[in-house]
């Protein structure tokens, strides 16, 4: 009788696994981050969408770069920063170089889902349980990138504003600057999410086999 509930228990947390696994995958076409700009409006960025401008640009050769492309692709982040040639803000705050970091951390972390559903897959739970953990913290370094690039572009920004600060227009331009915000957005909790329950789930699947 034991036996047939563990047989029982084991299949529904493999069907749950499923289900989260797809999730989890489903989640690299929503959106990783929100970008709030005055000019620009309001922007998301997703892996698919980075995936598909890159291709179509490999495709097409040069294309014509709109407000919105510029956003998508953080051009408008790229001058900012690299305007500020008398700061040096990688010196100041080294967290700042955790940015890269975490974007590949990111990459990883959805590499991972393959090796989770092939753990899955083989009913090897030992191997989707480290995978999904190692999923789980990557993606949380992911997320915390975006917190970063948003926190390296206000600093950026509000040294700009110093060059300007006599100037007749410089309280327009700080408040036009303090509308400007990235934040991770539903791909990157979902991710985070979905990887520390199949984690759990595959801990109890390895527990009752």
């Amino acid at each position: 009788m034991k036996k047939c509930s563990n047989y029982f228990g084991v299949c529904v947390l493999r069907v749950l696994n499923f289900i989260l696994i797809s999730t989890a995958i489903f989640s690299f076409f929503l959106p990783f981050a929100k970008i709030k700009a005055p000019i620009v409006g309001k922007m998301s960025l997703s892996g698919f969408s980075i995936l598909s401008k890159s291709f179509n640009k490999q495709k097409e050769g040069s294309i014509k770069i709109s407000k919105k492309d510029i956003g998508m692709d953080f051009k408008f982040l790229q001058n900012i920063v690299k305007s500020q040639k008398n700061k040096n803000f990688f010196e100041d705050k080294p967290v700042y170089k955790f940015i890269l970091f975490g974007f590949l951390s990111g990459i990883v972390a959805y590499i991972l889902l393959i090796i989770i559903a092939i753990g899955i897959l083989l009913k090897k739970p030992l191997l989707s349980f480290v995978a999904s953990i190692s999923c789980c913290i990557l993606s949380v370094f992911f997320m915390l990138s975006f917190l970063l690039l948003d926190d390296l572009l206000r600093r950026a920004m509000n040294s700009s504003m110093e060059k300007i600060e006599n100037n007749l227009f410089a309280g327009l331009a700080r408040v036009f600057t303090q509308e400007i915000k990235i934040e991770p957005s539903i791909a990157v909790y979902l991710l985070i999410l979905t990887a520390f329950l199949m984690s759990i789930f595959s801990w109890l699947e390895r527990k009752m086999r």
